[in-house]
């Protein structure tokens, strides 16, 4: 599934009232990502709250807006380091095109060095620890080692996904390293702060909260 954020009420409210930010392209979900190409179709006169509910509005940062085929994206497996090549990782995805017979998998690679590039586009390293400061020592590293290994996911993600804006063959199996770069880094730059809210919400990262609540209950255990 491409990197996106499930859209709030609010969300859907402003766009359907004509006042979404013009940087941000809208698609309908309905068991396959059908084609937009323009926010006009959001002008139709309806309730929000139906509108709201019979659909599911997804909200993707985009490098451009060309039509996107309706393209189901998974992750199959990785992240995971070459055997001949320790400074490439990469990740393999399950791609099905509707209009396809089938689907196939495609490797999405990329080396140590570009992902060092978009981490530091992202500021990714004192972001993702400010992030969970405020977890319990015991949980710190672990979040902290799972959050590095999806932010890696999701940049091939986005790698892929900017494959299938310029148009992916079926007979595709490689994005290597050297391809899309540039275009990967400029999509980062533009997209950070619904990047960095996708990934906390893969984490699903207790809120300070829930981490206060959870020391209290253990003090009253202890207590007992």
């Amino acid at each position: 599934m491409p990197l996106a954020l499930r859209a709030t009420r609010g969300q859907v409210t402003r766009a359907v009232c004509g006042k979404a930010d013009p940087r941000l392209r809208f698609c309908l979900h309905d068991s396959a990502w059908l084609p937009q190409e323009s926010l006009s179709w959001l002008s139709m006169p309806c309730s929000c709250t139906l509108f709201y509910r019979r659909v599911q509005l997804l909200v993707m940062v985009t490098a451009s807006s060309p039509t996107i085929p309706p393209y189901r994206v998974t992750l199959f497996f990785g992240p995971e380091v070459r055997d001949t090549s320790p400074d490439t990782v990469y990740c393999v995805f399950n791609v099905k095109k509707r209009s396809w017979k089938g689907g196939i998998q495609i490797v999405v690679e990329m080396t140590q060095d570009q992902v060092a590039r978009c981490q530091q586009i992202l500021q990714f390293e004192p972001w993702l620890r400010n992030a969970l400061r405020h977890l319990p020592c015991e949980e710190y590293d672990e979040y902290v080692q799972r959050g590095r290994t999806v932010c890696l996911q999701s940049l091939c993600q986005i790698k892929l996904q900017l494959a299938i804006h310029e148009g992916l063959k079926q007979e595709t199996t490689l994005l290597s390293h050297d391809s899309l770069s540039h275009a990967l880094e400029r999509a980062i730059g533009r997209s950070g702060p619904s990047f960095k809210e996708h990934l906390l919400a893969e984490l699903d990262v207790p809120t300070r909260e829930d981490v206060a609540e959870e020391h209290v209950a253990e003090r009253s255990l202890c207590n007992l």
